[in-house]
């Protein structure tokens, strides 16, 4: 592991953090036993790494949070109040792995401060850990300060992907003979109610429907959509109806974002043709498609064809990245150096669906890339 102990006279705009005035630690999150007690320790900002895919807070909820802590920091400085940043070292790639505290991290990265405060665990032999990861940062998201709100939406969806892949949601999840976990209402309800408890954030309607979501999603559904001309969808978006009182933000463009609505029918071919309006992205302001369709007929195929436009376009970029890195890094980095250019061309791009499916979805539809 890193030596910590040679970043402690580093300091930043923030001067020296005290890493004895936060809080004591608390109880390690299931599937986790802190290191050195829990004991806030220092480490290169630019070793942190965040686990995203056990992190259910989308993207342009994390930037609204970012900002609004960069504005705290900045105007009165460090809060010792707050937790730090939950991590576990990856021996591997030679950094720490944010459970939580991602958003932080960017902060401090944006400011140029050199050194950030963490509590370091490790995994517990016998536990799941996507599992131990998921709702530990479950967990951290709803009782920290400062807190986040992750959609019921994206919750929904990563219990989705750990049901894929047999996953538990929970530790002591009831399995079937043959190994698969079962995944009923009442598997849902527990880990609602007991292990998460998340009822103490959401209204109980929230559980209803995030269970209507993983049931509609979890399977292949053929029900008929009803399909919009682009207009219509425009018209929507916009409130047109009272006259644009209540526009969608993330249609009007208010945060920042340039925002268009695109057609994603034919994806293989047309979402390739989009990564030179994509790449523009880069280096102005921030972008964000939001994908319709003018052929599907049921939610099974509009799920599938979301997907795809996804696919083609992460596709189309890794292609590119192979090409042009090919013989330019050391065979043993170039996988990941791929994978990380891949990631930085998405990084100032959003991809939205319209709503067809009102009943189990909420507002636009966020997809990942």
């Amino acid at each position: 592991m890193t030596t910590l102990n040679k970043t402690f006279s580093i300091f930043g705009s923030l001067g020296q953090i005290d890493t004895k005035a936060f809080p004591i630690p608390p109880t390690s999150p299931q599937g986790f036993e802190w290191e050195n007690g829990g004991l806030v320790q220092l480490i290169p900002t630019e070793d942190y790494v965040p686990d995203t895919l056990n992190d259910a807070v989308m993207t342009s909820t994390n930037a609204y949070h970012e900002e609004s802590l960069l504005q705290n920091i900045t105007n009165d400085g460090y809060d010792y109040s707050q937790e730090p940043a939950w991590v576990v070292y990856d021996e591997e790639i030679g950094k720490f792995i944010g459970k939580t505290g991602r958003t932080r991290a960017k902060v401090f990265e944006t400011i140029g401060e050199p050194v950030y405060p963490v509590r370091i665990m490790r995994y517990i032999d016998g536990y799941n850990e996507n599992t131990a990861s998921f709702n530990a940062a479950v967990r951290a998201d709803i009782s920290h300060r400062p807190s986040r709100s992750p959609t019921w939406t994206a919750l929904s969806d990563i219990l989705v992907n750990l049901k894929i892949e047999n996953v538990p949601w929970y530790e002591g999840q009831e399995q079937k003979e043959n190994g698969e976990y079962i995944y009923d209402q009442d598997a849902f309800n527990h880990w609602y109610f007991t292990v998460s408890k998340l009822d103490i954030r959401y209204d109980i309607s929230i559980s209803i429907k995030m269970w209507k979501r993983i049931v509609a999603t979890g399977i292949s559904t053929k029900h008929k959509v009803d399909l919009f001309t682009r207009q219509q969808i425009v018209d929507e978006l916009t409130d047109k109806a009272n006259g644009g009182k209540d526009p969608n933000p993330l249609y009007d463009e208010s945060d920042g974002y340039e925002v268009s609505l695109v057609c994603m029918d034919d994806a293989s071919a047309n979402a390739p043709a989009k990564l030179r309006s994509i790449l523009k992205f880069q280096s102005g302001n921030s972008g964000r498609y939001i994908l319709y369709t003018k052929r599907c007929g049921t939610d099974a195929e509009i799920i599938s064809l979301r997907e795809s436009y996804a696919a083609a376009l992460r596709r189309t970029v890794k292609e590119y990245a192979q090409f042009f890195l090919r013989n330019e890094v050391p065979e043993k980095y170039y996988e990941e150096t791929v994978d990380q250019k891949v990631d930085s061309f998405f990084d100032n791009f959003e991809l939205y669906s319209y709503n067809y499916m009102k009943d189990v979805e909420e507002d636009l539809v966020k997809i990942a890339i």
